[in-house]
């Protein structure tokens, strides 16, 4: 009984001692981008960000007290994490919400979005610390035969689209600012209108992905790899380039380290910004500012113009009620108003759904993220939701499911979770 007794103590120590540890580098991950969005970001001249704000402000402090009150129910949650959805989900907290409290202190931008980013994310994970507790422990067995199904039609899908890069883009192109946008631009008229667009975005975020992280045999990872750098040289978007090294992070964090890499990836990311940004360099400073301070400050620009405006709820389902008054989609109209003309400047899930459905949208936006955690649990397949989650840093949630291929990905994740060995056992047991 008496050791018993000890290996409860010891369990009940380590949980604890994981929280304390979570817990601090969760607020070192803010003070660094805090520290890096308000001394670099500000120097990217038409794509930077006024800063107004001070350190120890108000609204500093303020920003401090809704990050701990999310953080606490963050960290009841955070004990159950074993695998890539919970990793990804992670990745969105930290990539959204903290630098949002940098820039809405720094900018002095809306409380209101803050506030309703602050309890969705309080609601989320009280949600997911409860979730698990009444739902049955469902482990997906290895779904060979759809498995190759989906192997063999994607592969055949990527090399016909590649094919068709190939054959109508030079790869010779060069790597500097104005060559990106020229190429970008082009690859942007080529593509035009119908099912191409969707064709060759489903190509990066599921049809690429699904061979480099599911397919077993090598030479499909290799098709998947080489597609993903023919599509950047052609496209000129680096996002398209990074996205499989941030997949291959979130499924590596957990052999890594658990949940710490992840927060220490932020950490060193902003550190390395500001050293490289002092050191007279400006690609990696480019790079954490446009993961960092570009999407909410995006978002924090919505906010301001369009709830001045008084336009909620104008540009969605309900808007044969209250009228959308611009001829301009608000992506091309919010890049014309704050940054160059031309840009089309998406906004990240969490103010577009604000936007449209005002504080109602936390109900279906947590009922979304709900039901694809208590159906789809502990699978190898389950890496395939990460490219949604790392879209929903700049991109709203329909357009994810639609032309960001997410639909796809999550009916492609059922398909393969159809055969489940189900039991009893808590994932946090």
């Amino acid at each position: 009984m008496e050791e018993v007794n000890k290996t409860v103590r010891r369990i009940g120590a380590l949980r604890w001692d994981g929280i304390i540890t979570n817990g601090l580098l969760s607020i070192l991950a803010k003070v660094v981008i805090d520290f890096f969005i308000f001394t670099v970001s500000p120097s990217f001249g038409i794509y930077g960000i006024e800063a107004h704000g001070v350190f120890f402000s108000d609204a500093y402090w303020f920003s401090w007290f809704v990050y701990i009150g999310v953080l606490v129910c963050y960290l009841s949650y955070m004990r159950g994490q074993v695998d890539s959805f919970d990793c990804a989900l992670i990745f969105l907290f930290f990539a959204n919400f903290i630098p949002l409290l940098s820039l809405f202190w720094i900018e002095e931008g809306s409380s209101s979005f803050v506030l309703f980013s602050a309890l969705f994310w309080a609601m989320l994970f009280i949600t997911f610390a409860w979730l698990p507790r009444f739902s049955t422990h469902r482990i997906a067995e290895d779904n060979v035969t759809v498995e190759k199904i989906f192997q063999t039609a994607y592969c055949i899908l990527i090399c016909l689209l590649g094919f068709l890069l190939v054959t109508n883009f030079s790869l010779s192109a060069g790597v500097g600012f104005d060559s990106v946008y020229e190429r970008r631009s082009i690859f942007s008229s080529w593509l035009g209108g119908g099912l191409k667009p969707y064709l060759y975005s489903w190509s990066v975020y599921v049809f690429s992905m699904y061979l480099m992280f599911v397919s077993r045999h090598w030479i499909f990872k290799c098709i998947g790899i080489c597609y993903i750098l023919v599509f950047y040289i052609v496209a000129g978007d680096k996002v398209y380039l990074f996205l499989p090294l941030l997949v291959l992070m979130i499924k590596l964090v957990p052999k890594l380290g658990g949940k710490p890499v992840l927060y220490l990836f932020f950490i060193v990311l902003s550190v390395l910004g500001v050293l490289s940004f002092i050191l007279g360099d400006i690609w990696v400073p480019s790079l954490v500012h446009r993961l960092f301070a570009m999407p909410p400050d995006i978002a924090l620009n919505y906010v301001e113009f369009f709830e001045y405006e008084n336009l909620h709820y104008s540009y969605s389902f309900l808007s044969g009620v209250s009228g959308y008054p611009y001829a301009e989609l608000p992506a091309t109209l919010i890049g014309y108003v704050y940054y160059t003309d031309g840009d089309n400047a998406t906004v990240n899930f969490l103010a577009d759904a604000y936007l449209n459905m005002g504080w109602f949208a936390i109900c279906p936006l947590l009922l979304f993220f709900a039901f694809l955690r208590a159906t789809l649990r502990d699978s190898r397949y389950l890496i395939l939701l990460v490219p949604i989650f790392i879209q929903a840093i700049d991109t709203p949630l329909p357009t994810i499911l639609l032309t960001g291929g997410g639909g796809l990905i999550i009916i492609t994740c059922y398909l393969l979770n159809a055969r489940l060995v189900t039991g009893h056992v808590s994932r946090y047991e």
